[in-house]
Order: structure tokens, then sequence, then C-alpha cells
């Protein structure tokens, strides 16, 4: 099964490389998609920054 996303993550967590990810989701919803190993990678591994703006969307 391919998760280039888990993958990805993974790679960059165990290599210590920087890395910036946007997402609509919570971070508990990123831990059901994604499974707990890398909701908990990324709640040590990053800084949430939250966009508190409108949607520039129509």
């Amino acid at each position: 099964m391919l998760s280039p996303i888990i993958d990805l993550i993974s790679y960059r967590y165990e290599h210590q490389l920087p890395t910036i990810i946007t997402s609509n989701l919570t971070p508990q919803q990123i831990s059901e998609v994604y499974g707990k190993r890398i909701g908990d990678r990324l709640k040590v591994t990053t800084e949430i920054v939250p966009f508190l703006n409108g949607s520039y969307r129509g």
C-alpha cells in the first residue's frame, strides 16, 4: 500500500529535516487520518502557526 504522506513525514523525522505543512485538519484529525504514530511525530517536531484570516475564496 502506498502512503506518500506517511513516508515523507517519517523520512524527514528520521533525518531531522525541517518540514512545512499546511492543513485544514486539527492535530486530533491528523492522528485519526494518518495514525497515532504520525500524529505523535508531528506533535513533537512542529510548531503550529494558526491563520485566523477569513477565506480568500469567493
